[in-house]
């Protein structure tokens, strides 16, 4: 309900919908439950181009964040009252910023509910909206979307219809995924994030023999395209931007940390996926050193 109420406010224009929760709400690629919502808006429409300097990249950043927290977060309360949520069942609240320097990108909505099932230690009980003004708009389709109770139950009152969306393309998003579990095992070992972090391997693992990571690695100046938006616009302090070629790519966690990424990924597996196709913690990491080394291979 809240993508729907997303989609339907008067910015679904310029908004498209990224990450792992497109992989499976928008193109059924995994399955997998998600808290998160993660959203691109046009840089255009905030009044920036696309060749951004640093300083102007500040700037997008500062005029993103408060745009998410105020103009955007109205919207979705009043989209959301427009689909019936009473007022009290859910609020809406925006992440606090730094006044300071007010530029957090993405900046975060929290959508709490009242739910009507005992907590899952695993899943959030908030859905989280992540709007971002850095991410790569293109390529987006419209895709039609529907929430599993309309998936798995039509035609009970509860039930909704399909809605477009405008939806990241999978090949984006696969790059996307092995670069942000790259950049993460860049740093010391005891800073490394693992905690929620085994989705992403499950969602490579899911994706690498589908016609989106052909085309994703099959595609050069693609790929390319994609280092050089990080290194210009993401620019994460101690990254080396120049590892990102296949010849120094990683999205395999360390050995030291394995075990870590196995507990974490049993804890998922238990309580997120609906996939009875998954595989052991072992096979996936398997799997993804196959999946790495094809990687290495087509550009050597």
């Amino acid at each position: 309900m809240v993508l729907k109420a997303l989609f339907q406010s008067e910015f679904a224009p310029h908004l498209s919908f990224k990450g792992g929760t497109s992989l499976s709400k928008g193109w059924n690629l995994i399955d997998r439950f998600s808290e998160d919502i993660d959203l691109a808006i046009e840089r255009s429409f905030l009044g920036f181009e696309e060749d951004l300097s640093k300083n102007a990249v500040k700037k997008l950043k500062r005029v993103a964040c408060d745009f998410t927290s105020t103009a955007l977060k109205a919207a979705l309360e009043k989209e959301l009252a427009d689909l019936g949520v009473l007022n009290g069942v859910v609020a809406v609240t925006a992440d606090e910023v730094n006044p300071i320097i007010p530029d957090t990108d993405p900046q975060t909505l929290r959508i709490t509910y009242r739910s009507l099932l005992d907590p899952v230690p695993y899943i959030d009980d908030r859905v989280k909206v992540e709007v971002s003004a850095r991410s790569l708009n293109e390529p987006a389709v419209e895709r039609q979307i529907m929430s599993l109770l309309g998936q798995y139950m039509p035609g009970f009152p509860w039930s909704d219809e399909p809605f477009p969306v405008a939806t990241v393309e999978p090949k984006r998003t696969f790059l996307e995924k092995t670069f942000l579990l790259h950049e993460e095992f860049l740093r010391p070992l005891d800073k490394i994030v693992y905690e929620r972090m085994s989705r992403h391997l499950y969602d490579l693992e899911r994706m690498m023999d589908t016609e989106h990571a052909e085309a994703a690695i099959a595609d050069r100046g693609y790929y390319d395209a994609i280092v050089e938006h990080r290194r210009h616009l993401i620019f994460k302090a101690g990254v080396d931007y120049d590892t990102h070629q296949p010849a120094t790519l990683s999205f395999i966690p360390p050995d030291g940390l394995l075990k870590a990424f196995e507990q974490d990924y049993v804890k998922m597996r238990a309580e997120m996926i609906y996939d009875e196709r998954s595989k052991d913690f072992a096979e996936i990491i398997t799997r993804l050193k196959s999946l790495l080394n094809k990687i290495k291979a087509i550009y050597t």
